[in-house]
């Protein structure tokens, strides 16, 4: 069965009208700069995954399918040795390596009162965040529903959706703790995806098709008087 040329050209509109598109993924960053942390708590230790109980691979972990995978981080209470620990109002700039569409953020947060509870992010192409986007304010929970969670048991990630906007560059600013002058929050991740795609070979082929559909009605309607 043949099929005519309007109908390979409906068929390849269709499917290029519907182009593959990649998945969020899990981005870590690295801290350019930040506060003196406390306890040896510094703002690297914000992507370090020492304190999480699953591992992920900077931009190839799916980053919805990891969030609610029960990840999990152990205490970033200065008892545990992992996270950040600072004077709230800390500013912490990271570089996420690449240009990016920031999409959202899982934040492991601290077992008590300790951990963060306001805080903002910003977005920028340039390391001096000329010309910055804001990417929200956002409210966080300590330890189990604001209450006090084991030290010996680990917290869950807590979702964020971000304002979507593209840049390499984010300033967090950890505006204050739940509880008291000090802050201290476990761990980030990123979740985001390249802001234009390559085409993929299937695209390509798709593009090809249109083409040569569109030369197929040409020729018959040069032949048909």
């Amino acid at each position: 069965m043949k099929m005519t040329c309007v109908g390979l050209l409906a068929a390849a509109a269709l499917l290029l009208g519907a182009p593959a598109t990649a998945g969020v993924m899990a981005y870590g960053g690295t801290v350019l700069s930040a506060p003196a942390g406390s306890f040896g708590l510094l703002a690297p230790r914000l992507f370090d995954q020492s304190g999480l109980s699953k591992s992920y691979v900077s931009g190839t972990t799916d980053f919805t399918q990891y969030a609610a995978s029960g990840v999990t981080h152990l205490g970033s209470s200065t008892t545990n040795g992992t996270g950040y620990y600072a004077a709230a109002g800390a500013t912490v700039d990271i570089d996420l390596g690449q240009t990016l569409l920031l999409r959202s953020l899982a934040l492991w947060n601290d077992n008590d009162a300790q951990g963060v509870k306001n805080f903002s992010l910003s977005l920028a192409d340039n390391p001096a965040f000329a010309n910055a986007v804001s990417l929200g304010s956002f409210v966080a929970q300590y330890g189990y529903n604001n209450t006090f969670l084991s030290y010996s048991r680990g917290t869950a990630a807590q979702l964020f959706d971000l304002n979507d906007a593209v840049g390499r560059y984010v300033r967090i600013k950890f505006e204050t703790a739940n509880s008291g002058s000090n802050i201290n929050v476990g761990e980030l991740v990123f979740g985001a995806q390249p802001p234009q795609e390559i085409p993929e070979p299937g695209t390509i082929m798709l593009t090809g098709l249109g083409l040569l559909a569109v030369a197929c009605c040409r020729r018959r309607s040069g032949t048909t008087k």
